[in-house]
């Protein structure tokens, strides 16, 4: 059986639109569907403090934006959680575990050093 693996950050648009219709891609390959979370925020703020700054202030017309089906709200992001299989509480205390903060150094160097 195919597998199809689906990275996904919990706040990315781009995920957020991907999720909605990676079961269908996964049962039109007949593939096993294999979650695998990333902190893309955790590798990229580092490495584009620009980037970090229009999220800590953005520019008001890109707000618009943002409905309130938005991916980065815990409302939205607890039914994701329920959807992928998982406990919520579960879900967002491993998102906060310190250890997912130390995994994040050598992949920002290696995405640093990558050409």
């Amino acid at each position: 059986m195919a597998r199809l693996e689906f990275s996904s950050d919990c706040s990315s648009p781009w995920s957020d639109l991907a999720f909605h219709r990676i079961e269908q891609v996964a049962a039109a390959a007949r593939a096993k569907r294999t979650w695998k979370p990333v902190l893309v925020g955790g590798v990229s703020n580092p490495a584009s403090p620009s980037a970090h700054a229009q999220r800590v202030q953005p520019v008001p017309a890109k707000l618009r934006c943002h409905t309130e089906a938005h991916i980065s709200r815990a409302a939205v992001l607890e039914e994701v959680a329920k959807h992928a299989g998982f406990e919520p509480q579960e879900f967002f205390a491993r998102l906060a575990e310190q250890k997912l903060e130390d995994r994040l150094p050598p992949v920002r160097e290696a995405l640093k050093a990558a050409p």
